[in-house]
């Protein structure tokens, strides 16, 4: 939550300025509670798009980042609703507008998911394996599940574990450590294209120097 805050700042900003203006606009145009049930269509409406964005997601077995980025979202929306509302003393319980400030926040969340969120797996991966190859280890041998990071139990000797648990901790948006036994997906493609092409390497290497000797 912390690294949403400190990185992605400009997103949280405009939910909360959004949740700043909804109040006031309430006020302004006169968006009274008073439609029997409004809030149920209204969340109704209000999640339609996040719980699709969310459903592919979990489809593809990462969604935790999403999860924590709406969260944070809401919350920076509902603080800068509570902040409008004093200033305009109109309180979400009062006005029917706080779903229109809550759809757009929705809206900035998916914003967010389409053109954020592609690249933040990609950054955190190649600053994890930069620290993991730096602290001497083969920076091939993990792979991530949003912030979490999932490292072979064999990534390097016992006693030289923890060391590097906690250098692959201090890489500013990882989460946790957890070990695994196995890698999958495209971090095992990327392990095994690696190996074949090593072992290429070494075959190639070998003949030359066999046919040299001859």
């Amino acid at each position: 939550m912390l690294y949403l805050a400190s990185q992605y700042w400009i997103w949280l900003a405009a939910a909360a300025v959004i949740g700043v203006l909804t109040p006031l606009l309430s006020d302004k145009f006169g968006w009274a509670a008073d439609l029997e049930h409004y809030w149920l269509a209204r969340i109704g409406v209000v999640l339609a798009i996040p719980l699709i964005l969310i459903a592919v997601e979990l489809i593809s077995g990462k969604p935790i980042l999403l999860f924590e980025a709406a969260f944070a979202l809401v919350l920076a929306y509902i603080v800068g609703g509570v902040a409008g509302g004093a200033f305009g003393r109109l309180f979400p319980a009062r006005f029917e507008g706080w779903w229109v400030g809550l759809f757009v926040t929705g809206l900035i969340w998916a914003v967010f998911a389409i053109t954020a969120y592609p690249k933040f797996e990609p950054d955190l991966q190649a600053r994890v394996a930069e620290a993991i190859k730096g602290a001497g280890a083969d920076p091939l041998d993990f792979e991530l599940a949003g912030r979490d990071v999932l490292l072979l139990a064999d990534a390097t000797k016992p006693e030289a574990r923890a060391d590097l648990i906690t250098t692959i901790k201090s890489v500013p948006g990882v989460r946790r450590v957890t070990d695994v036994d196995a890698l999958t997906g495209a971090a095992l493609t990327a392990r095994t294209v690696a190996k074949l092409t090593a072992d290429a390497e070494a075959a190639k290497a070998a003949a030359a120097a066999k046919a040299e000797a001859a």
